[in-house]
């Protein structure tokens, strides 16, 4: 199952609007949802599989952003280069880019 859907799925279960509604009142229950989401996705990807866990974080990462309403882009490309997340958006980073934030983890090499 691929990653974003295997994250879906499991967010789903547990109940978009649930998590949204305690994240709003106990901005710390994050934490709770965070590691349940995390430990049954974990469940379906091998520990080996760096690709599959990174872009399970960056898509959790996102979601959590979207339920505080923090507004957020994922995989946006700029100068030939895909940015994995971009705080608020693309046009922030483009226009004013010193009120942005922009996660990027570079590709490493197999060897």
């Amino acid at each position: 199952m691929e990653t974003t859907t295997l994250l879906y799925s499991i967010i789903d279960r547990i109940g978009k609007q649930k998590i949204r509604s305690e994240l709003t009142s106990d901005i710390e229950s994050s934490r709770h949802y965070i590691e349940m989401i995390m430990d049954n996705c974990e469940k379906h990807i091998e520990a080996t599989d760096e690709d599959a866990l990174g872009s399970l974080c960056e898509g959790l990462l996102h979601f959590m952003l979207t339920v505080c309403s923090l507004p957020s882009n994922r995989k946006v490309e700029i100068n030939n280069t895909v940015l994995d997340i971009v705080i608020p958006n693309l046009h922030t980073l483009k226009t004013f880019p010193n009120k942005s934030i922009v996660i990027y983890s570079e590709k490493r090499p197999t060897i």
